[in-house]
């Protein structure tokens, strides 16, 4: 399990860290059997004014879903402790879940089902792909969860059309290419962002086969109008439901705490998640991408940098840049007294 820990404390700031590494030891022996790479721990704790009390944030991104919590108290380490004990109450929860869930899928056929059909068509060593096969699948899920993101803001920006490209479709020939190469693959990235990178790589050569499918239909018909760039993302607005299910893949609380930004009020909610995702669908794909790779779901710039291809001072730059202007947008939002 990788940690990012921030302490902003007036005193104990030493002790804090200590407390904070004893029960991220605790909440490891927890996480076990998930992949240690899979696994990222973010704990930020703050001291307000005088007489403001200390708040404790932690987000626990999983290959399945991020768990979030904050706590307040009026002693660093009560608030520390209380924070950890509602995120270990979130992961017991959530264990439980995934014992129940076996599917890949949430629904229709299951990724490695349909793999592996598609691996008894090819002349091929069957014990070796399945040896790939089980060390790639705990991170499927999270490559299709990628694709899934990108496909949805796509969507929501007029880029592609809804349904016009299967994120099954486009990971189920990520994972093959991944068996295909293991015994060949890079030693120098993880598993996890090489099958994302496999991921994003297919999704482009679909993205850029449509693309030239349309140019083709377009020069056919010749009279297609083409909504102007500023007008798409002025009506974007919470049309972007029409396309995007915030549940199955990206979650305010995945975002806001990458942003530093405080949880919204329970009525707020829905408002802030249409301003987020909306904001998130106008940006630049490599903006996007840089941030949602590196702050969010907590790739190493390197790995963003395989996924992406940018190099690390691009990687760190968009996501700065999109972080900015994301922040920008929920500064502009109405508040409600």
């Amino acid at each position: 399990m990788r940690e990012r820990i921030r302490i902003r404390v007036r005193q104990g700031a030493e002790v804090a860290r200590e407390l904070i590494a004893k029960e991220a030891s605790r909440l490891a022996r927890s996480l076990r059997h998930v992949p240690s790479d899979a696994a990222v721990l973010s704990v930020s704790v703050d001291e307000g004014a005088e007489r403001k009390p200390v708040r404790a944030r932690a987000s626990l991104r999983l290959p399945s879903r991020t768990l979030a919590t904050q706590e307040e108290a009026e002693r660093v380490d009560v608030a520390i402790r209380a924070v950890f004990s509602e995120l270990e109450r979130m992961v017991h929860r959530e264990l439980l879940r995934l014992r129940g869930e076996r599917a890949w899928l949430r629904r229709g056929e299951g990724a490695r089902a349909r793999v592996e059909r598609a691996l008894a068509t090819r002349d091929r060593d069957r014990e070796a792909a399945q040896a790939a096969l089980a060390q790639l699948a705990p991170f499927v899920p999270e490559a299709e969860r990628h694709v899934r993101t990108e496909l949805r803001m796509l969507a929501a920006s007029g880029a592609v059309a809804p349904g016009e490209i299967d994120p099954r479709d486009v990971v189920d020939a990520a994972v093959l290419r991944a068996v295909e190469d293991f015994a060949a693959r890079p030693s120098e990235v993880s598993l996890r962002a090489w099958l994302v990178g496999l991921a994003s790589a297919e999704l482009n050569r679909q993205l850029q086969a449509l693309a030239e499918e349309h140019a083709t239909l377009i020069h056919l018909e010749e009279d297609v109008p083409e909504t102007p760039a500023e007008e798409a993302v002025v009506t974007l607005g919470s049309e972007i439901y029409d396309f995007y299910q915030p549940d199955e893949d990206l979650r305010l609380e995945d975002v806001l705490p990458a942003l530093d930004v405080a949880p919204p009020r329970a009525e707020e909610a829905p408002e802030v998640t249409a301003q987020v995702l909306e904001a998130l669908a106008a940006l630049p794909r490599s903006w996007r991408q840089a941030f949602l790779l590196r702050d969010v779901r907590g790739y190493d710039p390197a790995e963003v940098s395989w996924v992406t291809g940018a190099d690390a001072a691009g990687v760190a730059r968009r996501a700065e840049q999109a972080a900015a202007f994301l922040r920008e947008r929920l500064a502009e939002r109405p508040r409600r007294t």
